[in-house]
């Protein structure tokens, strides 16, 4: 933790946001802590958690509590790093309605790609893309992809 601290003081300046790729249930108040240093926070693969125990675990819900005070922000992406389904990202569709129940607001999407590390078969962006917009309802759409994005990465 003393680390993210001076990784926090030094980037402050600059207006960026803390970037992080953990599963959440490792330590499942890692996020909050990191979130109390004042810094925009961004969370990675709906939290790293593997999708058919996410629900359940303390992990994900500490950090829907943090997407719904706003404290934290959620990249919905890498949907085949949290399940061995390869489209329609059926399995993942619960954490994204989960996350949208807490606070659209605090979502932003990523394609992953390259999708550096995974075994074959490798993902299909056209099935991401098809997730996502199966996960979110149409007038969704231009806040996740546009204007959370612009939020978080030109106003802060």
């Amino acid at each position: 933790m003393s680390d993210m601290r001076e990784i926090a003081a030094r980037v402050r300046g600059f207006g960026w946001h803390l970037q992080l790729l953990i599963d959440v249930d490792a330590d499942p108040k890692a996020v909050e802590r990191i979130a109390d240093l004042g810094l925009p926070v961004v969370v990675d693969h709906f939290g790293h958690v593997p999708a058919e125990r996410a629900l359940l675990s303390p992990g994900f819900t500490n950090l829907c509590a943090l997407v719904r005070e706003g404290r934290a922000w959620v990249k919905l992406s890498g949907a085949y790093r949290i399940t061995p389904e390869r489209g329609p990202y059926t399995h993942v569709a619960p954490l994204a309605q989960a996350l949208l129940a807490a606070n659209a607001d605090q979502l932003v999407w990523g394609s992953d790609w390259p999708h550096p590390s995974i075994a074959p078969p490798m993902a299909d962006d056209a099935d991401l893309v098809d997730a996502l917009l199966q996960w979110l309802p149409e007038p969704l759409w231009q806040k996740v992809l546009v204007d959370n994005p612009s939020r978080l990465y030109w106003t802060h």
